[in-house]
């Protein structure tokens, strides 16, 4: 059997009874929603109890999620921790003019893919066979099904094209992260402004 994550909220920063009578309320909820199922509705009704981690405070929802699955137990227990609910973030110029850099560049990486892969079976079809300069096995162009090389597997363009695509994939990869940089600080100094916090209840139900 499996398993899916469940979770629900409880909005403020309210004492951990609340949060635990909440967790109760939903168990019953739940019951009468889903039925027992023998134990497995992939709900809360297949956890015992909830883990009070409140001292924990997450600077956002995602971070808190990410704590409660890495951490909690399969037919145990949920985990219960606090994050930071912040205004509207005000985005600068900079993180949109990167966005927009990435845009591009994405759009770019997958223009050239396309190129590339139509050329070189436009080529190909004017062949018998094509050459696979990994494993140098001859390839009957009317069993070719794309680029990959059907003994190997490996790509079977040009090495300069290659080349090419890794450098603009590259790009792609150091404009995302530095947006995800940026992204986080930004967050980060929202969460540092607020006073609002609520709780998360987050972890596993068997199905």
């Amino acid at each position: 059997m499996g398993a899916t994550n469940i979770e629900f909220e409880v909005e403020g920063d309210k004492p951990f009874q609340e949060v635990l009578a909440a967790f109760k309320r939903r168990q019953a909820q739940d019951s009468d929603d889903n039925g027992h199922q023998d134990g497995y509705s992939g709900d809360f009704q297949t956890v015992h109890s909830v883990e009070n981690h409140g001292h924990k405070v997450f600077t956002d929802y995602q971070e808190a999620q990410k704590y409660c699955l890495d951490n909690a137990e399969k037919w145990e227990s949920v985990i219960a921790v606090k994050y930071k609910v912040t205004d509207k973030i005000k985005v600068p110029k900079s993180f949109q003019k990167l966005s927009g850099k990435l845009r591009m560049l994405q759009g770019k990486y997958s223009e050239l893919l396309k190129e590339i892969e139509t050329n070189f079976l436009k080529d190909a079809t004017s062949k018998n066979f094509v050459a696979c300069r990994h494993c140098q096995s001859k390839i009957a162009t009317d069993h070719l099904r794309g680029t990959a090389c059907r003994v190997c597997g490996e790509n079977m363009v040009s090495k300069s094209s290659m080349n090419k695509l890794a450098n603009l994939l590259k790009k792609v990869g150091e404009t995302d992260r530095k947006i995800n940089t940026i992204a986080n600080e930004l967050k980060k100094k929202a969460a540092e402004k607020s006073n609002k916090t609520q709780w998360l209840i987050a972890g596993w139900g068997a199905c």
